[in-house]
């Protein structure tokens, strides 16, 4: 949280409006990853599909991260089992938001 909800004028709908227009979002925020696949990696890709013989200049392959999952994720193992379990209770409602408001096809891949 980076509102102090003690005041009624920081509570409530507008004030998360406001939030989300200057950029916050109420969900994970997909982000692409920076660790593009290499050519090699990407002809690997083609082999494995049987398409080897493709020139691999039309390849699309991108990679989305949900920022700040990995360090939640590094986190988890130290916390007590307790705090460990409502904060992973906190990060799958968090997926069903975002699946929620990006629909469905945020989690679905593809190889073109």
């Amino acid at each position: 949280m980076i509102v102090d909800d003690d005041y009624a004028c920081l509570r409530g709908e507008d004030v998360r409006e406001l939030l989300e227009a200057c950029g916050a979002m109420r969900c994970p925020r997909p982000v692409e990853s920076p660790q593009a696949m290499s050519y090699d990696e990407r002809r690997e890709l083609r082999r494995k599909a049987g398409h080897e013989e493709t020139s691999g200049v039309n390849d699309q392959v991108v990679d989305w991260l949900l920022q700040g999952f990995d360090k939640l994720i590094e986190l988890l193992p130290t916390l007590p089992a307790e705090q460990r379990a409502e904060r992973a209770r906190l990060l799958w409602e968090s997926l069903g938001d975002l699946e929620e408001r990006r629909g469905r096809g945020i989690f679905e891949g593809s190889y073109k």
